[in-house]
């Protein structure tokens, strides 16, 4: 089996020369082949199976680790939500037992009519002065299936009238 190869020269001196292509077998052509295509293959670039497999594992581990950090930063804002919301009903109540003053009031529960899953109980206790009082004051509301709390401990006197 013949080949003939018409190859451009770039050199003038070498087109005067005679080229005549040798023969050659199909197992020659195939192992030559092969060669260039072994050879060409390890220099190609990009990236083999174990670089994908171990760049996909390192995104998805991150991906979850910022979908729990997502998922406790929500956690965190809605305690610090609950919280705020206990002091200032709290300060709100305090507000009211000041207003009405403290002869009349003793021990007591209840819930508030605007927030009904808070709910509050107060305590009153003497002190060695006539006129001062310990009220203790407890938020309750439950949060994440667990029963949270907030004290507030205040020391009201009747004031001036």
């Amino acid at each position: 089996m013949r080949f003939s190869i018409n190859i451009p020269f770039k050199d003038k001196n070498m087109r005067k020369k005679k080229f005549k292509p040798q023969p050659f077998s199909e197992y020659q052509e195939v192992t030559s082949i092969r060669k260039n295509v072994s050879l060409r293959n390890k220099f190609l670039p990009g990236f083999t199976l174990l670089e994908v497999i171990v760049s996909l594992s390192v995104v998805a581990i991150s991906f979850v680790v910022l979908l729990y950090t997502h998922a406790l930063n929500i956690q965190r804002v809605n305690q610090a939500k609950n919280i705020f919301l206990a002091t200032t009903l709290a300060q709100r109540k305090i507000a009211e037992i000041e207003l009405l003053g403290f002869s009349s009031l003793t021990n007591d529960k209840g819930s508030f009519s605007d927030y009904p899953d808070f709910k509050w109980e107060r305590e009153m206790y003497p002190t060695p002065f006539e006129e001062v009082k310990k009220v203790v004051l407890s938020i309750f509301w439950v949060e994440g299936g667990k029963e949270k709390s907030l004290k507030l401990t205040n020391y009201i006197s009747p004031g001036k009238k």
